[in-house]
């Protein structure tokens, strides 16, 4: 028990940081292990309807020894239907958030269905100009119609890189000079777009079909801001695109080094091989469901369809897994290599 706090903090993490219960009863053994368990129970914090976040915004906002504000990596509020449906769907005030200096990544879930306002504007608002979150790098908000919330809250946290937004009103421009570390977007087109302005961003996920075409007018427009993008993802399970739009953005990826569609998709593109040359991974999501046989079926039919890649440029040059094949659920299937000789996508086992 003699041992300096930062060797149990060691210990245990490289131990139990994971395993929340053996942490929980770790703390309760002294003092000394209570302070060593402490920052690895509270860097990652779920908080999931009103009445718990109540409660823990009222401790964060204390005075507590205990307070575990500044050990806070990474925070999610998770909002509920029933809590939704009493017309107060969270409690929160910006000053339990600021606490929170050390905070990495920020996300809002909510269970509603799409479309459904959260109204959660105020969680972002605060009249106090001084507070910010310097040290947050992600942020993912699952709420629409609150750009200029959002846009306020952006002067707040200038070191983000990954934004996360289901959409953004073309209407809204964010504030010229923020976001300047921004090099992630993930949303529809029109979000995609918005943010794409005099930022350097270098990944873009489409999470809907809605705004292709902006994009690929934007791409078109702005060659230097298509050159840059090194990491490109579609929507597995949309299939009706505008015909041409799919071909024509990628074409405007000269230097795209990651691909991520679904295998319909996929077909589009394999016999323009050009859009494939640079490419170092491409993965493909393929909805397999139904019975054994049926899975069987539509897994071998996959695999053909892997080997018909065989003959582009993808992954040429080097034998490092250049082809994934997942599920819709984010799970892994199968990925291949090129073979030495580079004339085969070959199995990774």
């Amino acid at each position: 028990m003699s041992l300096p706090l930062e060797i149990w903090l060691t210990i245990f993490e490289s131990t139990f940081r994971d395993d929340k219960q053996t942490l929980l009863s770790l703390a309760l053994v002294s003092r000394a292990f209570h302070g060593a368990v402490l920052p690895l129970l509270y860097s990652d914090v779920q908080i999931t309807g009103r009445e718990r976040q109540q409660r823990f915004y009222r401790w964060i906002q204390s005075e507590s020894p205990s307070n575990p504000a500044l050990y806070i990596r990474e925070y999610t509020i998770i909002i509920t239907n029933s809590d939704v449906a009493s017309g107060k769907p969270y409690t929160h005030n910006s000053g339990a958030l600021a606490r929170m200096q050390h905070l990495r990544k920020l996300t809002l879930l909510g269970e509603p269905d799409d479309g459904k306002f959260l109204a959660t504007n105020t969680i972002l608002q605060s009249e106090d100009p001084s507070w910010s979150l310097p040290e947050l790098r992600e942020l993912r908000w699952a709420d629409r119609g609150i750009e200029l919330e959002l846009c306020r809250f952006f002067l707040r946290c200038p070191a983000i890189e990954h934004l996360e937004l289901p959409q953004w009103a073309a209407t809204v421009s964010p504030p010229t000079g923020t976001l300047s570390n921004l090099r992630s977007i993930s949303g529809d087109g029109t979000t995609a777009v918005a943010f794409l302005c005099g930022r350097h961003i270098v990944d873009i996920e489409l999470t809907s079909a809605v705004g292709l075409v902006i994009v690929d007018d934007y791409f078109t427009s702005n060659p230097d801001s298509a050159a840059r993008i090194r990491s490109f993802s579609i929507p597995p399970l949309y299939f009706r695109f505008e015909e041409g739009h799919l071909e024509s953005i990628l074409l405007h990826l000269p230097h795209l080094k990651q691909l991520r569609m679904g295998t319909t998709q996929s077909r589009k593109v394999e016999s323009q091989t050009d859009l494939l040359r640079g490419l170092e991974k491409l993965v493909l999501y393929n909805k397999l469901i139904g019975t054994a046989p049926h899975f069987k079926a539509r897994m071998r039919i996959s695999v053909r369809h892997m080997r018909n890649l065989s003959s582009t440029p993808l992954g040429r040059g080097n034998t490092k897994p250049c082809l994934e094949l997942w599920d819709t659920e984010y799970k892994m299937l199968l990925r291949w290599r090129r073979s030495e000789d580079g004339t085969r996508l070959e199995l990774v086992k």
